[in-house]
């Protein structure tokens, strides 16, 4: 069993560690516009064999991007609206809403 302090910590070092990871493991440089042109056809051929999954990676991707306050929220925005068209809006409030969340949680545990 962790100590109080420690059990406080955790989830606020989980989001710092994946903040740090996304940058330090070059991912940054794969969310690009160059990257989504580049394999925009093989990403909707598998939305269109695939629709669930791929809401359903749409929306953890998006709880991740919100959770560990990457910079990268509004391209996902619009890249799953050209992407998955209408239903990406409806999945980036929710996913918003879950990743906004997280954060609320993990900064109510740091900050009480």
């Amino acid at each position: 069993m962790l100590p109080p302090l420690k059990k406080e910590l955790f989830l606020p070092c989980i989001l710092l560690l994946g903040f740090v990871a996304f940058f330090a493991s070059g991912a940054h440089e794969v969310f690009s516009w160059q990257v989504l042109g580049q394999y925009y056809h093989a990403i909707k051929d598998f939305v269109g064999n695939r629709q669930w999954v791929s809401y359903l990676g749409f929306f953890c991707a998006y709880v991740a991007a919100v959770s560990f306050s990457l910079p990268i929220a509004s391209g996902l925005t619009l890249a799953g609206g050209a992407i998955l068209g209408w239903p990406a809006a409806a999945l980036a409030v929710l996913a918003g809403t879950a990743g906004a969340g997280v954060v609320f949680f993990a900064a109510r545990n740091l900050f009480s």
